[in-house]
């Protein structure tokens, strides 16, 4: 069991976000272990015919590893480089395995969840909120507890607060003392029967646009940065790119630069467009 301390500054930091693309590493581990429900039991049986032999190697040698995989064999907050045999078979099998309608449902599960969390903060508190998180997690207003398997320890926050990232494919609850932005972070995972719903054969906007194109303008909305978008959609910077100047060309997305950062967002065509669909 893992016992995390809360000191009062941290109770004021506590946040909910997404730990970069996360989904891929435990999508990995997800392929050796029995499925949880209806829709990983699906992704399972079709990821396990479709994984390509270029990724057949990276995807073996996580049956090495059954308490998890370390760091140094694949990074869990997925920083991968951009280049390399470990980042090409990532990307080999994101291609085959998750992109498209998978990664557009973990996504949208994944902001439920989140959502989720505000509801139940706003009705009940941050002890209820934590509490809801799943039965692995315990929170008493001070300390929280959680059920990993592992060891008795213990870790004491240090005013910087922790990130909570949901997560589809992570098996059971996991903590690091650094996440990616520095705050330390407790992926939890949660159901994936509710809130993932069947998706129809048919998207107009992504018959019109295609997938890609249609998950961008899905995404500006509200306003997003390219490397954002990016690690949402699962996608590179560049593709982003060269997607939302296709977009921008058309009328249906604005550019604003903000220094040497932009911001993409959707112009008045592109809200009409997409009309009263839900933003992924």
């Amino acid at each position: 069991m893992l016992r995390i301390r809360f000191g009062m500054a941290d109770l004021g930091m506590v946040i909910v976000g997404e730990a970069p693309v996360i989904e891929i590493p435990a999508s990995l581990e997800a392929l050796h272990v029995p499925p949880r429900s209806v829709f990983m039991e699906r992704w399972r049986a079709h990821a396990l015919r479709h994984i390509p032999p270029s990724a057949r190697a990276i995807v073996d040698l996580v049956r090495l590893y059954p308490d998890g995989i370390p760091d140094q064999v694949i990074p869990n907050d997925c920083t991968l480089p951009g280049e390399g045999a470990v980042w090409q078979a990532m990307r080999a099998y994101y291609d085959a395995c998750l992109k498209g309608d998978v990664w557009h449902r973990v996504q949208a599960r994944k902001a439920t969840a989140a959502a989720e969390f505000a509801d139940n903060l706003a009705a009940g508190g941050l002890k209820a909120a934590m509490n809801a998180l799943g039965p692995a997690i315990r929170f008493d207003g001070e300390t929280l507890e959680i059920e990993d398997g592992r060891p008795d320890r213990q870790v004491t926050l240090t005013g910087k607060g922790i990130r909570l990232s949901p997560s589809v494919f992570w098996q059971r609850p996991a903590f690091a003392e650094q996440g990616f932005d520095d705050r330390p972070v407790l992926v939890y995972p949660v159901d994936t029967t509710p809130g993932i719903p069947e998706q129809p054969n048919t998207d107009p906007l992504v018959g019109l646009l295609g997938r890609t194109r249609a998950d961008v303008l899905r995404a500006v909305v509200g306003g997003a940065g390219t490397g954002e978008i990016a690690r949402r959609l699962g996608v590179s910077p560049a593709s982003v790119s060269e997607h939302a100047t296709a977009l921008r060309d058309a009328g249906l997305v604005a550019t604003r630069r903000d220094g040497k950062r932009v911001r993409h967002m959707p112009t008045e065509l592109g809200r009409r467009l997409l009309g009263p669909q839900k933003v992924a």
